[in-house]
Parts: structure tokens; sequence; C-alpha cells
């Protein structure tokens, strides 16, 4: 998205804080300005009825428009609102803000915004809205209806002024536990908590969610396995007032006895206090707030340092993959073990399209793959997926990949990227603890196969051939790749008898199964005895879709693009 900002300077008229209200004004919002949002609070000691008056401003088809609401500040919750009317006038007009609301004891925020109903994607904001609205709504300088915009709230009590609005909160506050609030622009923020036994929580986030991805929003994750326990949905979210973009959540969840980490994410725009439309209800709380039920739960909860994010006892890291890039690493593993796989990637519609996957390097079948089906929302745009989940390796010879396509990946995203866009990529760590990686994982070169003749990394154009002989009736393993489509293969391998010139073997499409990645990818894997005597191994291509130049996904062994004739033990 591309970054916005807002000039917020408010000229508000308010007296000292907690001065008893003179003449009965228990708040007085006045000069509010275009791209603004301005606040202030008053205590109530006892309910009663106060009065609401003001002037607001609209304009035709709800282009622009003021909107003001009174805050309930223990609950968080809006005690009164002026309602927001379709105007069907060609022209704008100030409009009367006379109302009368029943209050009870409390203590309570005043907010007054000024802003259009539509988001706006801009640099210099607050500038451009001023800008706007004196050449498109043929506003004046200084005298003009906005200057004229106030707000003022009568009755008996205190009043507070914007500086000591915080102070408000404080009963709210008082069982929270995590509170990432205020949250600005290109912000990741973390606070960690432990639980002594099971507990139940009040999860409170606002943040920015719309149908194509989700920009400002947070999550809950166990500090042990990173496995998400929370998290802010759009489907799981509700309106929270003013654009419709602006979402909340708030529920009561239980966690099991565990340490914890609660994030928060932004992107580059509509933040606290930088708005580029109509702020939420709650403008001050946009971010993350987990409470207990009371003082008593508190006492059961400890402060948790989360360690730094950088992963420990990593196997293989292949992160920060860029456009059009293939990235592999292979690994040995020493025994058996359980391994964590953290992937971050594009996919859509079912189908991945940046993605990694792990094949045994001795028998090149594929042991795990980023499947969409598994995959979940990794932040910004719907299509960016992560897995991060714990899976068994056995004692091995191991090769992990990463492909991307041409467009939306590390450094040059097309939409708004992930929330851990350094991660995009595949990463596998040890999942045991005690583990060491020098006493687990080897990185030398596994004791290569029996290989009788190979052609691999084939690419355009080959006509390639190697010559070899048996010294008996030998099994022998035929491993080939290649592209084919309909019922025939455009690259593939053969083996002819030299003597006679004769086929003896030849990779037909009905000998094929896909091979990973494009549908055109083919595999052929059989057993086959050859009399004894000498052989060429041929493997031809075409113009296309070969090795270090692929023009669609490539298969997952694409090392091995070609084809390789394996030695079988005796039985």
């Amino acid at each position: 998205m591309i970054r916005k900002t807002l000039g917020i300077a408010a000229c508000v008229s308010l007296v000292a804080c907690s001065s008893p209200a003179q003449n009965g004004v228990l708040a007085e919002l006045r000069h509010v300005t275009s791209g603004e949002v301005v606040s202030a609070g008053f205590i109530l000691p006892r309910g009663q009825q106060v009065q609401i008056e003001g002037l607001g401003y609209r304009t035709a088809g709800k282009w622009w428009e003021t909107r003001t609401w009174i805050l309930d500040a223990r609950t968080r919750e809006v005690a009164w609102e002026w309602p927001v009317t379709e105007r069907k006038e060609k022209k704008r007009a100030l409009q009367d803000i006379q109302a009368y609301t029943d209050l009870p004891e409390g203590n309570y925020e005043v907010y007054y915004s000024v802003y259009p109903v539509l988001s706006w994607n801009v640099h210099g904001f607050g500038d451009l809205l001023r800008e706007l609205g004196r050449k498109i709504f043929n506003w004046k300088s200084d005298d003009d209806e906005l200057d004229r915009l106030y707000l003022v709230v009568r009755g008996s009590g205190q009043r507070v002024d914007q500086k000591d609005v915080a102070k408000l909160r404080e009963d709210f506050d008082r069982t929270a536990i995590v509170s990432i609030v205020g949250v600005g622009e290109n912000e990741r923020r973390r606070e960690g908590f432990t639980l002594e036994k099971p507990t139940e929580l009040e999860v409170y986030a606002l943040g920015e969610i719309r149908d194509n991805g989700m920009f400002d929003y947070g999550w809950i994750a166990n500090s042990r396995t990173g496995e998400r326990v929370w998290e802010m949905t759009l489907e799981r979210s509700k309106h929270a007032g003013g654009a419709s973009k602006n979402r909340y959540v708030r529920e009561w969840i239980t966690l099991p006895p565990g340490s914890y980490v609660a994030h928060y994410v932004t992107d580059d725009s509509h933040s606290h206090p930088d708005w580029n439309a109509t702020p939420p209800y709650d403008p001050e709380m946009w971010g993350l707030t987990v409470r207990v039920k009371d003082a008593a739960a508190k006492r059961l909860v400890k402060p948790y340092s989360p360690a730094p994010e950088a992963q420990k006892n990593i196997v293989v890291e292949l992160t920060r993959v860029r456009n059009s890039e293939v990235r592999s690493r292979s690994f040995s593993l020493k025994r058996p073990v359980k391994v964590r796989i953290y992937a971050i990637g594009e996919g859509q519609h079912g189908k991945m399209y940046d993605y990694g996957w792990i094949i045994d390097a001795n028998s090149h079948r594929r042991v795990w793959i980023m499947d969409c089906s598994k995959m979940e929302h990794a932040g910004g745009g719907n299509k960016n997926r992560m897995i991060n989940e714990v899976i068994q390796l056995n004692k091995g010879d191991y090769i992990a990949y990463y492909t991307a396509d041409d467009s939306h990946a590390f450094r040059d995203w097309n939409t708004s990227p992930p929330y851990d866009p350094e991660h995009w990529g595949i990463t596998v760590s040890i999942a045991e603890e005690g583990i060491k990686i020098s006493d687990l994982v080897s990185y030398e070169a596994p004791e290569p196969p029996k290989v009788i003749a190979t052609l691999i990394r084939m690419g355009d154009w080959e006509r390639a051939r190697e010559r070899f002989s048996v010294d008996k009736d030998t099994r022998v393993r035929i491993y080939a790749l290649g592209e084919g489509r309909s019922g025939e293969m455009f690259d593939y391998g053969s083996i002819e008898n030299a003597r006679t010139g004769k086929t003896v073997w030849k990779m037909t499409y009905d000998k094929t199964e896909r091979a990973g990645g494009a549908q055109k990818n083919r595999v052929a894997d059989e057993t086959v005895t050859l009399a004894r005597g000498e052989y060429i191994l041929r493997y031809t291509s075409d113009d296309s879709h070969s090795y270090d130049d692929w023009n669609d996904a490539p298969p997952y062994d694409l090392e091995n693009w070609g084809i390789t004739l394996y030695r079988l033990n005796e039985p």
C-alpha cells in the first residue's frame, strides 16, 4: 500500500484536567480541521442526563462528513453517537447537533473527527484534504464552515482535557496483562506472558482488515511451538466504527498453562494517529489488549520476556527469496527427529506460486510440500500464505527447495507484504529439546548411489548421449524427468542398444506421472532388466521449459531433469 500521512494539529478549547465543570460545561471541542480527530473527557459522579450541542458537517453522498461520539472509558463501549444520515441534496451543509442522553456514573471520552468516508492512498494526506476542501468544496482558508465546527457537552461533573484523557482508562487497564496500543505505521510489537494454570482471558483488538487482506492486526502464539492460539481475522471481527475497514474483536478465550507471546503488526497507512479515513470509535486503543477478569487472576500471570525472534537449531534456511529464484540446500540426518517447518509464500485459489518442499535425496520422492489446503493467512494481501508445523523425518539424506515465480516476492511485492517478509521462503529447524545441530545434522555430500549412466540438468534443444555397458544381465532403475502434455512428450529420455540401434526403452507419456510443479512436469520411475551388452543413453528436449530456464513451476526434483540409470542390488 502507498504511504499516507496526516497532519494532526488540533486546536481544542479545554480547561485543566479534573476541574469542576464551570457553567455546566463537561467537554468542549472547537476549531476541528479536516483530516483530524480530537478528544476530551469528563467524569460523572452520579448518573444524569447530559446535553450535547454543536455543529456538524455533511456533504452530498456522504463523501465528506464529521462524526462525533462519547465512549465509556471503563468499558470501551459507545455511550452516544451523533446519528449519521445520508444527505440527498447536491450541496454541502452545516447541521446543528442537539441531543440529550442519559449516562450513568463513570468516566467518559468525547471524540470529534472530520474525514472523508472513503479511504485515500496518497502522501501528505492532511494537507491534501485541506487543499481539496478549498478547491472542490470552495472552502475559504480561515473563516469557512469548518472553522465553525464544535461540540459542547453540558452536565454536572468534572472536565478532563485531551492530554489527560488516558487517565480515564485506568479501570480498564488495571486488569491488562498485555497492552499494545496506540500502534503507528510500520510497527511490529510483541509482549509475552506466562500462565500458571488455565486462565480465562479477554482479548480486545482493533485493526485494519478488508476483504482483500489484513493490514493492521494481532495474534497470540505459544512461545515454545510458535502455534497461533488466537488471531484477529475478518470473519472473527466486527465493524469498529468509522471507516468500514476499521475492525475489532472482543472475546473471552481460555488458555492452558504455558508461556505466550502477543503480537501486533501494522502496514504503512491508517494507524494511530495518522488515519486516512474516519478513525474507529476507540482510536487510542488501536492495537491489542489482553485482560484477566480481576486482580486476583492477574496474580497468577507472570511477565515473560520473549527471546529474539531468530529461530534456534536451524537446519536449513532459504529465506528472502526474490522473484524467479529457485534455491536449494542438502542435509543429512543421523537419526529420526522431529523438525519444525516455517514457510511463507504466495498462493491463492488452491494453488501455490511461491513455495517450498523437501525430497528424499536418494529415492527422489517428495516427503513434504507447502500444501495450499493447510496454509494460514500470513498477513497483508490475502495471497500471502504461511505454514508452521512439526513433522517427523527419518534418518537419511534430504534436499530442501524453494521456488518463486516472476512476481510478488521479497522486496518486490505487488500487494501488501506479509507480516514477516524477512522469512519469505522456508526454514527447517529441530523441534526437539536438548539437541545440538552438530550432533545430528551433516551437510557433507552423501555417498553417491550406484549410477550406471546419467544425463541430468538438461537445457533447451538438448541432443545428449552417453555410452555405457553392463557385463551381465542387470536390474536397473530408470528415473527420468521431462516435459509432456496431452499424451505427448517434448523433453524425454531413452535407451538404445548400441549394436543394433534398437530402442529398448523410451519415456512415453503413459509411463509417466506428474512430477510436481506445473502439470506438464512428468516423471518416469520404473525397473527393467538390461541384457549384457553396450547401450546408448539419450535425452532430447525442445526449445522451452528446461533446467534453469523454466517457463512454469519447476518439478520437485528439478536438479535431476533428465535421465539416470541406477544399478539395483542383486536379490
